[in-house]
């Protein structure tokens, strides 16, 4: 997903706007970039922050987060899955949150619609 994209989504269920990015997995597509790992292996571009446009920032994998009603949709492979509740797959959420849980914040772990970890 381009970051650019940002500033015309919105929740699908509530239509607040703008949602909030947590990033995992960012490149760029700015030929003078240089790619550095972080100490778990994830993949950041060094200058996304810096020099890059939104337009040149690709999300491979993130979490958009509605703060309004606490959902959140999972971006994987550069594609946000915003579907409403009732089509969204559970067992491939819970799979997505586990997977990314130490890059992810507590209110969507503990706290996220339509579905949260259990960590008691």
């Amino acid at each position: 997903m381009r970051k650019s994209l940002l500033e015309i989504l919105a929740c699908p269920i509530d239509k607040h706007s703008p949602l909030e990015l947590f990033e995992i997995n960012v490149h760029s597509t700015n030929k003078s970039s240089i790619d550095k790992q972080d100490e778990n292996g994830i993949t950041q571009d060094e200058l996304t922050y810096n020099h890059t446009s939104y337009e040149n920032v690709i999300i491979k994998d993130g979490v958009l987060f509605c703060s309004r009603c606490s959902r959140f949709f999972p971006i994987i492979d550069e594609i946000p899955i915003m579907l409403p509740d009732e089509l969204r797959e559970r067992e491939k959420d819970l799979q997505f949150l586990l997977e990314w849980e130490t890059k992810l914040p507590s209110k969507i772990l503990d706290h996220g619609v339509p579905w949260h970890i259990d960590r008691k």
